[in-house]
């Protein structure tokens, strides 16, 4: 029994040290920010350095691999250097279109979540690899958040829309001192 104890003792301390910035992705933390995460149903996850470069949480449709997904769901975080949400999703649609100067960047009505902080909601297309976004612009106590549906086709986009918007209604941005 003793053996069986420290088996689960060593797998919960495995858990939670998988990565420095991640417990078990359902709360990804970083030096003074955090969010809690929940994968949507039949998706996986990886977050801190199991991630995609340049995120802090990928997540992908069952069946398929993060690396070659037709639909990738990330998070990225950004220090909260900018005065306002605003200011903040305007920066950054800039940045896309330096990279990008023929980006379609159209503002989407951002329909109102329950207990969800203001948020701001854009359709991408005419992106690299014919990709089609949605992107979603939130601000937490100490960090801005951008959450992004990435897809191979337009009816993908579709296809996992409601998934990204129950995504986006059950991101919580909390703060970390």
């Amino acid at each position: 029994m003793s053996n069986l104890r420290n088996v689960l003792r060593t797998s919960f301390i495995s858990l939670i040290f998988i990565s420095s910035s991640s417990y078990a992705c359902d709360i990804v933390y970083g030096k003074d920010w955090s969010f809690v995460s929940k994968a949507p149903k039949n998706w996986n996850s990886a977050c801190g350095e199991n991630s995609l470069p340049g995120t802090n949480i990928s997540l992908w449709p069952n069946g398929q691999k993060m690396e070659t997904t037709t639909s990738l769901l990330y998070v990225q975080v950004f220090n909260k250097s900018l005065p306002n949400l605003k200011s903040f999703a305007a920066d950054e649609q800039s940045n896309v279109r330096k990279g990008v100067p023929n980006v379609s960047i159209t503002p989407i009505k951002a329909p109102y979540i329950k207990g969800q902080p203001n948020y701001i909601l854009v359709k991408l297309a005419n992106l690299p690899g014919n990709k089609h976004e949605l992107a979603a612009y939130l601000e937490g106590p100490n960090a801005y958040y951008l959450i992004v549906l990435s897809n191979d086709t337009p009816s993908l986009l579709e296809k996992h829309r409601k998934v990204f918007m129950t995504y986006v209604a059950n991101f919580t941005p909390m703060g970390r001192k």
